[in-house]
């Protein structure tokens, strides 16, 4: 698969996740098969403004490529900014226009934009004038069950010169719960000819392959699934053993970035998930104040 001039490797993506795909989970996503990553979602005018935390986000390695970073923001002469600043950084530039998180959309940002199509068709313009990297967006179905217009919204971003779309199969009331509503991605991509990314309830490295193949998508992303498990890209069996390697694998890839403890801390919670014991073993690493407690505690493990 190709998005513009760059090609991706494996039709498998991370999603972008707050709090999780920082660039060592990149790396480490990559190193199990994952073909393209995100960065966290950027804040435009943060970034505009060298935010020291919004920089951290835009870390990136050499070999996380091809990189996708995603930006959100109300503001079109910012988001026009914003782009020039990360082409430096990824190989393809994102818009989200899903996000349902409240302070996200009270801002006009996210999914607050899934109902402003001539915004949208504004956004995606300025994004591709700053820039001579793909321009992409990822968007939800609609605001509500009584509101959906992701076949629509996805003509405009089409039309409006993007060279990808990402959709996740739920609605913004929606959230994270329910069930994704696949049959609408296989409306869109009867509607549109560039690539489709298809997204939500998407659980393991099988479930992927038979959405590839009954949905005609291009690539499928992962999100939940993957946290604390970068082997659903490949398909690997887990354990807690598997677990705890892949973690100190992350931390070991973590050296080479700006990567706080409380972050280490949170990808660890992940980590130590989905087998026995591990309810007591996230309670002691939660009580953690450094990273030397926690390799203790794997150690003793």
């Amino acid at each position: 698969m190709r998005i513009g001039e760059v090609k991706i490797s494996s039709p498998l993506v991370l999603a972008p996740m707050a709090n999780v795909t920082d660039p060592a989970f990149r790396l480490l996503c990559r190193k199990h098969g994952c073909g393209l990553t995100y960065t966290e979602m950027i804040n435009a005018n943060a970034l505009v403004r060298a935010n020291k935390a919004t920089i951290r986000k835009a870390q990136f390695s050499k070999k996380d490529k091809p990189l996708v970073g995603q930006l959100f923001g109300a503001k079109i002469e910012l988001l026009e900014k914003a782009t020039k600043i990360l082409s430096d950084y990824a190989e393809i530039i994102d818009i989200n226009l899903g996000c349902p998180d409240k302070d996200v959309m009270k801002i006009g940002a996210g999914s607050s934009l899934l109902i402003k199509p001539v915004k949208i068709e504004k956004i995606i313009k300025a994004m591709k004038k700053a820039t001579d990297k793909p321009i992409t967006a990822k968007i939800r179905l609609g605001l509500d069950k009584n509101h959906i217009n992701a076949v629509r919204n996805s003509k405009i971003i089409e039309g409006a010169g993007a060279d990808a779309i990402a959709v996740h199969a739920r609605t913004t009331a929606q959230g994270y719960s329910g069930i994704a509503d696949w049959e609408q991605i296989r409306l869109i991509r009867d509607e549109i000819s560039i690539p489709l990314i298809g997204n939500g309830d998407v659980s393991s490295y099988n479930e992927a392959q038979t959405k590839l193949k009954d949905y005609k998508v291009d690539s499928v992303m992962i999100g939940r699934a993957a946290m604390g498990n970068p082997s659903v890209f490949s398909g690997e069996e887990i354990n807690k053993e598997k677990q705890i390697k892949l973690y100190e694998e992350y931390l070991g890839l973590a050296e080479g970035f700006e990567i706080v403890f409380e972050q280490k801390k949170r990808q660890a919670l992940w980590f130590m998930n989905g087998f026995e014991g591990a309810v007591s073993l996230r309670r002691e690493i939660s009580k953690t104040k450094k990273l030397e407690e926690i390799n203790k505690i794997l150690e003793n493990v």
